[in-house]
């Protein structure tokens, strides 16, 4: 199978070294400057990975990515928490299927439209239990 690409966009105001970890190994990847981006090509098929975005080395506030984050979103935004003190950084990720903005948490942007539906088809008294 062929590998899927991800887009990982630093929006933050620091700069972010993006690592590579498998079974306890960590390879770095590239420094993403603030502003700038990284294309992660990930295969489908191949063993699990995370990835690490991590400011001066600090593993403890890293931002981690999974490898199958990877593959449900097409683009991936670090972004600083808002007023956090110290500074903690999160991740807001683009879903491929709908191309609409989901959090971290990895709330899909499709359940809105379904519950909304599922809610009126049982309203209208269409189906009893």
């Amino acid at each position: 199978m062929k590998t899927m690409q991800t887009t990982i966009e630093n929006k933050t105001e620091k700069d972010f070294n993006l690592k590579e970890r498998t079974a306890g190994v960590s390879r770095p990847l590239k420094l993403i400057k603030r502003g700038d981006n990284h294309v992660v090509k990930v295969n489908p098929d191949a063993t699990y990975k995370e990835y690490w975005c991590v400011t001066n080395n600090d593993d403890l506030n890293a931002v981690i990515l999974s490898s199958d984050d990877c593959l449900d979103y097409q683009k991936i935004e670090i972004k600083l928490k808002d007023n956090t003190q110290p500074p903690t950084y999160i991740w807001e990720g683009v879903d491929r299927r709908t191309t609409q903005a989901t959090d971290e948490a990895g709330a899909k942007a499709w359940y809105s439209p379904v519950k909304e539906k599922w809610n009126a088809f049982f309203k209208k008294g269409e189906r009893s239990a």
